[in-house]
């Protein structure tokens, strides 16, 4: 919707401008297009320093267990814009596979930046938040933003705090208010094949006893090196939901395995157990 409200400023600002000049489309219609041009980006990054002052009013010190409607809206409508202006057409198969009356864990693998912003745009309805490492935390404007949102910072390398995400990530799906997004890989993939799924995240849907969605994305990874000349075309599969039922009696290493294979069977790709 931003998108298509910017470029509706941008005719805007290019007609006054050529009202006030002389142009003519006629005559004069590449400095018309690159008039248009120009008013976009600079709308567009006007909206960004706006983002930016609003930030500055979140409290990043604050623990957050709900969002408001204003704070959802600007991240939803920010991670759509962003997708569309990286030229991401993004594809997703059997999403209608998704509970949409429960909430859930989802896991996937994680291969660009763009993984857990395609799957919150994708799934916004639901109220998708992800658990994310600390350093996106201090990302000016996304930072603050997700924050207020309720997304969770993990510590991988203290195991006290790590749980202590997790029971809020389980508490977050057994009431009822958000879906919980997790890459099991602890870490993006910066080479070939898929880095070996670590077990712990999977306590979130043990506490929750909640659905399982077993996601796989196909070319993220090229959505950096296509922009801005292409575009890119990224494919989000839903592989597989799993009831409580069908892994309850499993455990932590058993569940993380068997996920781990559905998503490398369908990228037919390797599991890089040197690399844990």
């Amino acid at each position: 919707m931003l998108k298509y409200f910017f470029l509706l400023l941008s005719l805007i600002a290019t007609t006054i401008i050529t009202t006030c000049t002389s142009l003519t489309f006629v005559n004069d219609w590449y400095w018309l297009i690159l008039i248009l041009i120009a008013s976009y980006v600079l709308i567009t990054g006007l909206y960004f320093v706006v983002l930016y002052l609003l930030s500055l009013t979140i409290n990043t010190k604050k623990e957050y267990t709900k969002t408001t409607h204003f704070h959802k809206w600007i991240l939803d409508e920010t991670l759509q814009l962003l997708c569309e202006l990286g030229r991401v057409k993004i594809k997703v198969v059997n999403k209608e596979l998704v509970p949409g009356n429960q909430k859930y864990l989802m896991v996937y693998n994680h291969k660009s930046n763009f993984d857990p912003m395609i799957e919150s745009y994708v799934f916004k309805k639901h109220n998708l938040i992800h658990i994310s490492k600390p350093g996106n935390f201090k990302i000016p404007i996304a930072g603050p933003f997700i924050r207020s949102n309720c997304y969770l910072e993990i510590n991988r390398e203290d195991p006290r705090k790590a749980i202590i995400t997790i029971n809020k990530a389980a508490e977050f799906i057994k009431s009822g208010y958000a879906s919980v997004g997790v890459s099991p890989e602890g870490t993006r993939n910066k080479g070939e094949g898929m880095l070996p799924f670590k077990p712990g995240c999977f306590k979130i849907a043990f506490k929750s006893e909640c659905p399982i969605v077993v996601c796989s994305f196909r070319n993220t990874e090229k959505i950096h090196k296509n922009f801005p000349l292409k575009s890119t075309k990224v494919e989000m599969r839903v592989l597989k939901v799993l009831e409580y039922s069908e892994y309850s009696n499993m455990t932590t290493v058993e569940l993380a395995e068997m996920t781990e294979k559905l998503i490398a069977d369908d990228l037919n790709i390797t599991i890089n157990k040197g690399d844990n």
